[in-house]
């Protein structure tokens, strides 16, 4: 599929509607056929796939032909068990991931594998006298754990890119610190000491996550301080070391990939992540000036304080005060840092005649949250009042605005700072509307 064109469609057509044919390779047929089909064919032969499968289907109904539909079913890929029944239709969206470099599904999925428990190994069981074929057994955890690796590490001895940065992106953007709650731990063992030659039993330091195989793989390969054990776990060779450096596989390869650093940066839920991409970032100085706005604002509003720093270093170093962006302001107002907040605020008054004659930005002022910045907005309100043709026009967009909102604290905590500042700065208009906006 990836090096083929439309010539060979009717030799996968014949390959997929071989009824002799292993059903794992007439999937990855369909998705080569999937990759070369022109984009109208393409959608027709997806509502002819739907219409063949059953209404509906759980972990133990038909699987046969779901890897190529489903593609974007995250929920699928984060809720069923490797470890049960399953564990097919996951190992199809395993290798459909692999095939479209669907980054999500890949990261997901790779992730699922290096954290469940493997169900012993399968084989023939002296007790029962009879074989045993586990379904997501250890040799099965481990297959997986060994694939991402080689698809990873071939991608970057090949210098591809293309292959390597969404995987691995994907991979990273997987991992989640309020989900996983990881913590460094240690066990007990012999060790070889190679200046004594002898063997001391002594506590062996684990990092964070040292049964996620390629989440360290990818973070920090080249350590000295680590090493990679036959159980598919890290450990360190001495005392537990934070990365300070770059130790990453392939630096070149993300070097030459600013895009995918600021999405780790805008959305990485992981600490061990940011670090990694800040240090990147640090790397690449050239990048700064490169950076648009949208991704300075995502970069700004990090909820990791040192990831939100460098957004605010980048915001302050764009900012034209005799051209101000009104998204730079926003997200300066919306950052979750303080010093953000408070030079937003400055940046409010420093542009005073321009914002007052806004109605679209005045608007969206009245939804900000964070507490500095509403403090900002009503000070500002308070000094400078707003000509009655764009309290005309501010109105109505506040009150369409508040009537999109539910019912929840965040939009009823909204809704309350929205209808301050309408008071606030609309006295001529609020007397001409009905009683049911009012009310």
């Amino acid at each position: 599929g990836r090096c083929g064109d439309h010539s060979a469609l009717p030799a996968l057509e014949t390959l997929i509607q071989n009824n002799a044919a292993d059903q794992a390779f007439v999937r990855i047929a369909q998705e080569a056929k999937v990759a070369l089909l022109p984009d109208d064919l393409k959608a027709r032969f997806f509502e002819a796939l739907a219409a063949s499968l059953p209404s509906s289907f759980s972990e133990t109904s038909d699987v046969e032909g779901l890897a190529t539909l489903i593609g974007k079913n995250y929920s699928v890929a984060k809720t069923i068990s490797p470890a049960g029944p399953g564990m097919l239709l996951l190992r199809q969206l395993f290798k459909a991931a692999e095939f479209r470099l669907d980054a999500e599904i890949y990261g997901i999925l790779a992730r699922r594998f290096d954290t469940t428990f493997g169900n012993g190994s399968s084989g023939y069981h002296y007790y029962q006298r009879k074989k045993i074929k586990r379904t997501f057994s250890t040799q099965t955890k481990k297959y997986f754990q060994r694939r991402v690796i080689r698809t990873l590490s071939q991608a970057g001895d090949d210098g591809d890119a293309a292959t390597f940065i969404p995987l691995a992106t994907g991979i990273l953007l997987a991992y989640d610190d309020d989900l996983d709650h990881p913590r460094p731990s240690s066990t007990w063992g012999y060790r070889h000491d190679p200046q004594t030659g002898r063997a001391p039993y002594t506590e062996i330091f684990q990092p964070p996550r040292h049964t996620s195989h390629s989440f360290l793989y990818l973070l920090r390969d080249n350590s000295p301080d680590l090493k990679f054990t036959r159980a598919m776990r890290w450990h360190f060779l001495g005392a537990a070391t934070p990365a300070t450096s770059r130790e990453e596989p392939f630096p070149h390869l993300w070097d030459a990939a600013p895009n995918a650093l600021t999405h780790l940066l805008a959305h990485a839920r992981a600490a061990e992540v940011q670090d990694f991409a800040l240090r990147v970032w640090n790397d690449n100085p050239n990048w700064a000036k490169a950076t648009e706005v949208p991704a300075i604002i995502e970069i700004l509003s990090s909820w990791y304080a040192p990831t939100a720093e460098l957004g605010f270093n980048l915001a302050r170093d764009r900012w034209d005060p005799s051209q101000p962006d009104n998204e730079l302001l926003l997200g300066m107002l919306g950052s979750s840092s303080a010093a953000a907040q408070a030079l937003g605020g400055q940046w409010l008054t420093a542009i005073a005649p321009l914002l007052t004659s806004q109605p679209d930005l005045i608007a969206r002022l009245a939804f900000v949250t964070p507490t500095i910045s509403r403090d900002a907005i009503r000070a500002f309100f308070t000094g400078h009042s707003l000509l009655s043709s764009v309290q005309r026009e501010v109105t109505p967009r506040l009150i369409s605005a508040l009537l999109t909102l539910s019912d929840d604290d965040v939009d009823i905590d909204r809704a309350g700072f929205a209808i301050e500042i309408l008071l606030q700065i609309t006295p001529d208009e609020l007397p001409k509307l009905p009683h049911q906006h009012l009310a």
